[in-house]
């Protein structure tokens, strides 16, 4: 059985499309829990409404025979709070489940078989823990997994130079047709795990809140002697940024990834003394330029829209 978790913010026409359009493709014996975070009863009942599905508001309720559930938290769990609710929440309900598929909702399944082909390679063999799909973005342009652990310099130097340079800058070169391979870490937007490796490592580290999920998994995943691989056969596409793109989150999403970053070097991947020293200056440096640009960028608007009332 295959358990689907999707955690949403402040979604509506997106998860009523993927619910409709998308879930139906997968042919596999799956239930799925929407978990609606950050968000009111209300938001809540009008998405259940409209999907007609039951709404639950505690996680230790019993789902039934549903098929879909939303799960509603008026709190934002973030990504790797949400993920584990809602895993916790499927696996009380349906403990035969033995695989999950975490999945945005601003998802498009462009192969209708995607899911079959990454459960089948799951089953294929015991060390495999985490399959993912090619990924094809909004330009149709393939985006590419993490293919080995990130490294502290190449880090430091995209702090520093992203507010001059920008993010397509530090994008690392690779084969946008190479064959299905072992990676360290694929994209955390759509990829499938087995049940009980999650379980084994832990589950996602709650401390991130929405970036470096997938390289603390791919960590823990590999000083666990498991694999990722990833598998660009299949495809989706992902719709990327319809819920981070806007200037007013900038600054929250870059302390995130920051956050998560020194996370990182701090508990999964020790560095030496001078390194870290380097890193975290690094990203002072990147946060007060981020900080200076959105303050310029909130001066100029404001004179224009000062210019334009007279």
């Amino acid at each position: 059985m295959l358990g689907i978790v999707i955690v949403i913010y402040k979604s509506f026409d997106q998860i009523l499309a993927y619910v409709r359009k998308e879930l139906p493709k997968i042919s596999l014996p799956w239930r799925a829990v929407i978990v609606d975070v950050g968000s009111t009863l209300e938001s809540s009942k009008r998405i259940a409404e409209a999907l007609n599905i039951p709404l639950f508001t505690d996680s230790d309720a019993s789902i039934g025979n549903s098929p879909v559930v939303l799960l509603h938290c008026k709190d934002n769990l973030g990504y790797a709070r949400g993920n584990n609710l809602g895993t916790r929440f499927l696996l009380k309900n349906q403990p035969d489940i033995d695989k999950l598929l975490i999945s945005n909702d601003d998802i498009e399944l462009l192969d209708a078989n995607v899911v079959d082909v990454m459960a089948s390679r799951l089953d294929s063999t015991d060390k495999l823990a985490v399959i993912g799909p090619g990924i094809i973005n909004l330009k149709d342009q393939p985006q590419p997994p993490f293919f080995a652990a990130p490294a502290p310099w190449y880090l430091i130097r995209r702090n520093i130079g992203i507010p001059f340079l920008g993010h397509d800058f530090f994008e690392l070169s690779w084969d946008e047709h190479c064959p299905a391979q072992n990676v360290y870490a694929v994209s955390g937007c759509f990829f499938m795990i087995r049940a009980s490796d999650l379980l084994a490592i832990g589950m996602f580290d709650e401390r991130t809140f929405l970036y470096w999920e997938e390289n603390i998994l791919g960590m823990k995943l590999l000083k666990s002697d498991k694999k990722t691989l990833y598998d660009p056969s299949v495809r989706i596409r992902h719709f990327v940024g319809n819920t981070t793109g806007s200037v007013a989150n900038a600054m929250l999403l870059v302390k995130n990834e920051l956050a998560g970053q020194k996370l990182f070097f701090s508990d999964y991947c020790k560095i030496n003394l001078l390194t870290k020293l380097i890193l975290s200056l690094s990203a002072v440096i990147r946060l007060t330029l981020v900080r200076m640009a959105l303050l310029k960028h909130a001066v100029k608007t404001r004179l224009m829209n000062g210019t334009s009332s007279k």
